[in-house]
């Protein structure tokens, strides 16, 4: 999830970020102490996965278990002392396209585990079972329930932890500094200075300093880029239709944003002195304006209104439970797990 194709298109431009296997060593020695914010789906989504994957819904002890042994194997990458925890809180209106389309893609996920199941029950076949696998971490998603027994294990054991009024990214956007997530939107959030990303067992930090120099745009022109590139909030909606194949489509339309962005920037369009997210509309209408004109569509700047809330003002706007994507019968993979977890087969090669 973020800003899609954002780390491709660094890498593109050899912006790679500092590598360190240590992020508690590296963080005393070059931010002196200073307070981590952890996204912690962001950041930990694979551990959660791992220690709640078997875990059904109503069994307290075994959630409760799982909670502490992810804050054990998180303590081993930061030192609680020196960070808070963020986790969601509401869902919010602004959320609710990625959400619908995550919905869409877990209805999808658990038909095919479904009939997968029922093909497994007629032919254990070590393939099938490999399947089942898969589509049950798949089906994964870190529910409500599962929030609450991790905020409360948390709460006991000493960490610091906020549970956002909406979303934890844009509750850490609102303070700023040092981001510790996967997800890439956090780099275009205007307070944010550090954004330190797993990589491939080690941690890339990413000072945005160094990225606005590197790029030649300034803070404002970046958080744009990030508003009108394809995000959780907003579509893209002057991307050409992705081929299949083009496995560089983001990173390149990433790309083509940058250049007609340099392009707006030389330009001299009197911005009265403006700063902060005053100048992030005025830059964001310009965009608008200059795509209009190049491509011959008509959008509104409206159209990135979501995007706009979230990135430059972090405002958000709750989402009547009714309507809440999370609150569709998805099951726990649990659910299936259980149905092959206690089977021993022969396997049929």
């Amino acid at each position: 999830m973020g800003v899609s194709g954002t780390w491709s298109f660094l890498n593109s431009k050899d912006i790679k970020g500092v590598k360190s296997n240590d992020i508690q060593r590296y963080s005393e020695r070059v931010y002196f102490q200073k307070t981590i914010h952890i996204d912690l789906v962001g950041a930990f989504y694979n551990s959660i996965r791992r220690n709640f994957l078997n875990v059904r819904e109503k069994d307290e002890r075994k959630k409760l278990s799982a909670a502490h042994r992810l804050l054990a194997e998180i303590h081993t990458v930061v030192n609680k002392k020196n960070c808070i925890l963020y986790i969601d809180g509401k869902p919010t209106l602004e959320r609710d396209f990625a959400h619908t389309n995550r919905l869409e893609s877990l209805l999808s996920t658990q038909e095919t585990l479904e009939k997968e199941i029922e093909a497994y029950n007629e032919s254990h076949t070590k393939a099938r079972h490999k399947t089942i696998m898969f589509l049950a971490r798949k089906l994964f998603r870190v529910s409500p329930d599962i929030e609450s027994t991790i905020v409360y294990a948390a709460q006991q054991t000493g960490w610091r932890i906020v549970v956002a009024e909406g979303e934890a990214e844009v509750e850490i956007g609102r303070v700023g500094g040092i981001v510790l997530t996967q997800d890439s939107d956090m780099l275009f959030y205007p307070k944010v200075d550090t954004v330190i990303c797993p990589f491939d067992g080690a941690y890339r930090f990413y000072n945005k300093s160094t990225i606005l120099s590197e790029l030649g745009l300034s803070n404002e022109f970046f958080t744009v880029m990030g508003i009108v590139a394809k995000n959780d909030y907003d579509q893209d909606f002057y991307a050409e239709e992705k081929s299949e194949n083009d496995r560089d489509f983001h990173k390149n339309r990433m790309n083509e944003i940058y250049k007609e962005l340099v392009v707006i920037e030389k330009e001299s369009f009197n911005v009265r002195n403006l700063t902060g997210s005053s100048l992030i509309k005025v830059i964001l209408k310009a965009y608008v304006s200059f795509m209009n004109a190049k491509t011959g569509k008509d959008v509104g700047v409206d159209a990135y209104q979501s995007s706009y809330s979230i990135f430059a003002l972090q405002q958000e706007q709750p989402l009547l439970e009714a309507y809440d994507p999370r609150s569709y019968d998805i099951n726990r993979p649990a659910t299936y797990l259980d149905m092959i977890h206690n089977y021993q087969p022969r396997y049929d090669y």
